[in-house]
This record gives C-alpha cells, sequence and structure tokens, in this order.
C-alpha cells in the first residue's frame, strides 16, 4: 500500500495500480483511457508578478519560488481532498484530473473552494509590490487517455482526450 501512495504522488491513483499490479510490464505500454472530469485551473493576475519579480533578478526568482509554493501548496491540498490528482502544472495553471464515482460534482465542489480561496488568499505581498493573483475555471468531462511516454532516462506522464 505504501508503493501505491508513493507512486500516486506523480502519476494518478489508477495508472499507478496498473504499474504495480502488472510491474513485468513496460511502463511504456501501460496507456489507459478512463472516463474522467478535468479541472482547468489557471491563475489571473500573475504576468504582472512575474514581471516585477523578475526585474529584480535572482532575489526576485527566489522569491517567486516562494509565492509559487505558498499559492499551490493549499491548492494541491484542497484538490486532493476531494479526491483529485493533479495532472500538470504549466506556469501558474494546472490541471485535476477526477476519476470514479461523483467525479462530476467532485470536481465542480474543488473548484468552487480553490476559487473560494484564491478570493481570500490570492493577495500576493512581495518586495517588488502587492499583487491580486485570482482563478479562472473550466471544466470538461470525458475519456482520457492516460500514458507514460518517453524513455527510461526521461519519462513524463501525459493525458488527452476531447
Amino acid at each position: 500500500m505504501q508503493t501505491l501512495t508513493t507512486l500516486s504522488s506523480y502519476l494518478p491513483r489508477p495508472l499507478a495500480a496498473e504499474i504495480i499490479t502488472h510491474p513485468e510490464c513496460n511502463v511504456f505500454e501501460l496507456a489507459t483511457r478512463m472516463d474522467a472530469v478535468v479541472l482547468f485551473a489557471d491563475m489571473s493576475g500573475f504576468t504582472p508578478l512575474t514581471a516585477a519579480l523578475g526585474a529584480l533578478g535572482p532575489q526576485g526568482a527566489e522569491e517567486m519560488t516562494r509565492v509559487l509554493n505558498e499559492l499551490f501548496t493549499p491548492l494541491i491540498e484542497r484538490s486532493h481532498r476531494w479526491g483529485g490528482v493533479v495532472g500538470k502544472f504549466a506556469g501558474d495553471a494546472l490541471t485535476v484530473l477526477f476519476f470514479g464515482d461523483a467525479a462530476e460534482p467532485r470536481a465542480l465542489a474543488c473548484a468552487l473552494e480553490l476559487r473560494d480561496y484564491m478570493r481570500t488568499h490570492g493577495d500576493c505581498k512581495t518586495r517588488a509590490g502587492d499583487f491580486p493573483v485570482r482563478m479562472k475555471f473550466g471544466l470538461a468531462a470525458g475519456e482520457v487517455l492516460q500514458a507514460i511516454v518517453g524513455t527510461e532516462r526521461r519519462a513524463e506522464f501525459i493525458f488527452a482526450g476531447a
């Protein structure tokens, strides 16, 4: 069980379980298709913050790391509480996948909680000034392809769907 928990911090639980169940298989051959709800969450107001901190050089980069950790850590924790799995980070955006029972209402409830959190905790105070950061959301439901692609030296989890 500990192995599944650890691997699930890097991959969606169904894919992690498949890898553990079939250890003899090549992970690059374990592509799966499952119904899922995907939550897209994109921060707005992040570009001015990034530009201002970027102008500070190395100190700004360090502060950007702090700001990202302070913003994303509680968002990830809240996503996990609703049964979501973070599939990707892309700059100031994250994508969370929801599988299984009641995936739609869990994804929607998660989006509302993330929105409310950002409304009350999204004001970033930095040495470059104060910046309001909020989130925009999109939800999609349907079949999702999950796979690990790449080589043994550099592999990446991907997911795709309509």
